[in-house]
């Protein structure tokens, strides 16, 4: 007789400074003393594991990689902590910390990394969880954790997840702001309209952060992996990647890609629409599809698709010139979609029946 895997547990996740305890401003809490409980935390927690939560904190304490503290007395910091929350019985069941230097690392806010780790360690249903933070960062982990997991765990086609998710977004935004826009944005925010030497701020985005992840897509062991499992995942797990961790990392790469993309299309317009400029996520797609991404995985060039991105740019600044209705530009994007996509199938085939006659020839050596 078996026994039966234990059912999922509903979890809260918590963010430490300015949530569990007082923010110490711009710095951090790098002794016992200065760790000061926020006032009806303590109350809050108990609530909580009485109605049956799991109770995880996830944070980030970057001090540790600075330098300015060990990991030591970060430990310690979290033990006086759980002493006292053990007391009135809130005390956390997971403790998950990122101590690494921005960019270092895979596991930082809004990455997924710590949610996914605790899910696993303490069989959390994600469906019925919910976080506490004070930070943009916060609530974009919990959103990167929903639709990476549902990519890499459910196998829904991450088109299908990501579509729906946008939408969701967009009501939520919506029905948040009462379809207002935010206008009268401070200066020092205003990131896109700055023209150092003359050039628009978005042009070194978009040559910089090109040439970043080519390198990381080229030259890095995650890089590759991505080909590996968009190409076969299950011959990416045989040799040893964990196709589920890729995905996951994959969508908390292009959530911060859209993220900062975000700040640059608002700054440029200098409004935050609430009501997001619809067909944009064509545009995306398209960009990427032209410029050699193949919807079927495995493929494709992150220089490419800043190309072909710059390409589209170009044709609907030229059928403005030409006085040629916006409308055009959509029927022209879905048309170059569909060619895109019927030519990669058609390669792929042709490469299938390539290796299948040179498999079958009798005498054919191949080499390495």
């Amino acid at each position: 007789m078996t026994d039966s895997p234990s059912p999922l547990r509903p979890a809260v996740f918590f963010d430490r400074d300015g949530v569990v305890n007082v923010s110490p401003g711009e710095g951090y809490v790098l002794r016992e003393e200065d760790f000061h409980l926020s006032p009806g935390i303590i109350e809050a927690l108990a609530i909580c594991k009485q109605r049956g939560f799991q109770l995880i904190l996830v944070t980030s304490q970057q001090g540790v990689g600075k330098g300015l503290m060990t990991q030591a007395t970060l430990d310690a910091i979290h033990a006086g902590m759980q002493r006292t929350l053990a007391a009135a019985g809130g005390a956390f069941d997971g403790i998950y910390s990122c101590t690494h230097l921005s960019g270092t690392c895979t596991c930082r806010k809004p990455s997924p990394e710590m949610i996914l780790r605790a899910q696993k360690e303490h069989q959390l249903d994600l469906a019925q969880s919910w976080l506490v933070g004070d930070h943009d960062r916060d609530i974009q982990m919990a959103v990167n954790a929903g639709v990476g997991a549902l990519v890499a765990y459910t196998r829904i086609p991450s088109i299908v997840v990501t579509l729906g998710m946008l939408s969701i977004l967009k009501g939520g935004l919506i029905s948040a702001t009462a379809g207002a826009w935010i206008t009268n944005m401070p200066a020092e925010f205003m990131i896109a309209q700055m023209r150092p030497f003359g050039i628009p701020s978005a042009v070194y985005f978009m040559v910089i952060l090109t040439i970043i992840a080519s390198f990381f897509i080229k030259y890095t062991d995650f890089g590759r992996s991505i080909y590996a499992v968009g190409g076969n995942m299950e011959a990416a797990r045989a040799a040893g990647i964990n196709p589920e961790r890729v995905v996951v990392g994959v969508f908390a790469l292009h959530g911060f890609f859209a993220g900062v993309a975000g700040i640059l299309f608002a700054t440029q317009l200098q409004v935050i629409q609430s009501t997001v400029p619809p067909n944009l996520e064509l545009t995306v797609i398209t960009a990427s599809v032209i410029g050699g991404v193949s919807i079927l995985g495995g493929t494709g060039t992150v220089i490419g698709s800043t190309l072909a991105a710059i390409l589209f740019a170009c044709i609907g600044s030229a059928l403005i010139f030409l006085n040629v209705s916006a409308y055009w530009l959509r029927a022209v994007l879905g048309l170059m979609i569909l060619a895109t996509v019927l030519a990669d199938m058609a390669r792929r085939r042709r490469a299938r029946r390539r290796r299948s006659r040179g498999c079958c020839r009798p005498g054919r050596a191949w080499r390495a």
